[in-house]
């Protein structure tokens, strides 16, 4: 198991680099509300997968359960006060002086937010 860790990231950074995503691991991902998050956590997604397939199966299964447990943990997916507030405010928004893509995209980054939470 320790030559699997050591050896990891010589493996896989040039696997990175060449995917032209090795400075990707160190990055932080833009807010949730921000345009470019969806692409991004679509790259993410993608280079985690790179990631794992690296990885001592052992290493992986217990990271990802690690992962789990810290989601569940720190989830909000229960706060009710909080959906309701999302809710509150989706239905208070008007368009006023806003274009209409300006106000189409703030009540799409208020449904994704809403989304985060996993209300339908």
């Amino acid at each position: 198991m320790e030559e699997t860790l050591s050896n990891g990231p010589k493996l896989c950074a040039p696997h990175l680099k060449g995917k032209g995503c090795l400075s990707h691991p160190l990055k932080k991902g833009p807010d949730t509300k921000n345009l470019k998050y969806n692409t991004w956590d679509k790259e993410d997604s993608m280079i985690m997968s790179w990631l794992w397939d690296f990885m001592d199966r052992t290493i992986s299964d217990t990271c990802m359960t690690f992962g789990t447990s810290l989601a569940h943990a720190y989830s909000k997916a229960h706060d009710v006060a909080q959906v309701y507030k999302i809710k509150v405010e989706i239905a208070a928004t008007k368009q006023g002086t806003k274009s209409g893509t300006e106000y189409e995209t703030l009540l799409q980054n208020l449904w994704q937010e809403l989304d985060h939470y996993g209300v339908f």
